[in-house]
């Protein structure tokens, strides 16, 4: 009864979960911006990435525009980056130096932490579209096509998809492991850009 008792006035005196959630989300921004590996991965290599294999002027069909090839996978990779990378990373290293355990004893319940740090998540693609698509407009003369509401549809879809792999990653793997994967996902990141010795490339 003591322990049942403890935890309604606990529950009473909490803030809203709305307003939990808020500030566990300016949380993991604000240790994400603190992270410089994890700005590396997440906004500065794609946009080289971008810029390196634009100049080769490499696409797999004749009068094709090579940032039209280019800047969707290049989004991808991002999106995968930012979602299955960067939050498994940080939520098994969390994990390991038993940050969760702490954050359990907290108000905030588990689902609003998984909330906080998808919409994290959201805000940090967000600000990578912005930049690489700045990057092709203002380099490469680039007009966006198709169907704006099914591109952040897609967005959406593979933001929750990869963060799931990456909670899903730093529940089952030790946090050592989850940051030897980001390095296999920085060589498929060059391994996947297309090179000028493949027959599929004249």
């Amino acid at each position: 009864m003591a322990t049942s008792y403890s935890d309604n006035i606990q529950r009473s005196n909490a803030a809203p979960l709305a307003r939990q959630i808020l500030q566990q989300v300016k949380c993991e921004l604000l240790l994400t911006a603190r992270r410089g590996e994890n700005v590396l991965i997440t906004l500065i290599v794609p946009v080289v990435l971008l810029i390196f294999f634009t100049s080769l002027n490499l696409v797999p069909k004749a009068g094709e525009s090579t940032i039209n090839f280019l800047l969707p996978g290049i989004l991808a990779l991002a999106i995968i980056a930012a979602g299955m990378v960067n939050l498994g990373i940080a939520t098994a290293y969390e994990r390991y130096y038993g940050v969760l355990k702490r954050l359990g004893s907290s108000p905030l319940p588990r689902s609003g932490l998984i909330i906080a740090k998808v919409i994290s998540i959201l805000i940090l693609e967000v600000l990578q579209v912005i930049i690489l698509v700045g990057v092709a407009i203002a380099l490469y003369g680039w007009r966006p096509a198709g169907s704006p509401p099914l591109v952040l549809l897609t967005i959406a879809l593979g933001t929750v998809t990869f963060a799931s792999l990456g909670l899903a990653m730093a529940g089952a793997l030790r946090a050592e492991i989850t940051l030897a994967f980001r390095s296999d996902i920085a060589r498929c990141r060059t391994n996947a850009s297309p090179t000028g010795d493949d027959d599929q490339w004249k």
